[in-house]
């Protein structure tokens, strides 16, 4: 099965499920010993999850702009750090508005491509 560490961790440390992979581009800390599928020779398996705060794109940029400040400053604190970390998060850089919105396009094009290799329906 393909899982969040959020759900997966517990079972894993607690034996009842075995990791095979991670799903990410590096080895994650909570189970270093797990290679990434990279490692095993598949290149293109990056599905990272990730958390944001998304906003309609009616919301003024400059609104935009101090929400994902504080989404920021926020995950920043050391209290909110880690405790994403403790469920499988890693932080990432700061992205612009215009990396974040590049970001996620890219990843749909490429969501899309599946679905559509392998007729997904809903």
């Amino acid at each position: 099965m393909y899982d969040g560490m959020v759900t997966s961790l517990p079972m894993i440390k607690a034996g009842k499920l075995q990791a095979f992979a991670v799903a990410s581009k590096s080895r994650s800390p909570l189970l270093p010993q797990v290679p990434t599928f990279a490692e095993l020779g598949y290149a293109d398996m990056d599905f990272s999850n990730w958390i944001g705060v998304v906003t309609s794109a009616q919301v003024p940029v400059e609104l935009a702009q101090k929400i994902q400040a504080a989404a920021y400053k926020a995950a920043a604190t050391p209290k909110l750090h880690d405790r994403m970390e403790s469920m499988g998060y890693e932080p990432m850089a700061p992205q612009t508005l215009a990396q974040l919105s590049q970001s996620l396009r890219a990843e749909y094009e490429r969501n899309g491509q599946i679905v559509k290799a392998f007729n997904i329906q809903p």
